[in-house]
């Protein structure tokens, strides 16, 4: 979380883990998604039961490798 701590005021911030960041965001605690691209796929969050409008974004903020 340090990246988005340098591009978002921390007031736009909700801390959320686990499956709670995916579920914050169908609860609507929540409008945006940050992690890995993964979990944050329209797939994943119409999983979780997520039927709104769904735009994945395009800026990556960080490219760090997921295994060596």
């Amino acid at each position: 979380m340090p990246i988005l701590r340098d591009v978002f005021p921390s007031s736009n911030i909700v801390p959320l883990t686990g499956k709670d960041f995916i579920q914050g965001f169908v609860d609507g605690r929540c409008n945006v998604l940050a992690g890995e691209q993964n979990d944050i796929s329209e797939t994943s969050v119409r999983i979780a039961g997520y039927i709104g409008d769904y735009e994945y974004g395009n800026r990556v903020l960080s490219k760090e490798p997921l295994g060596e």
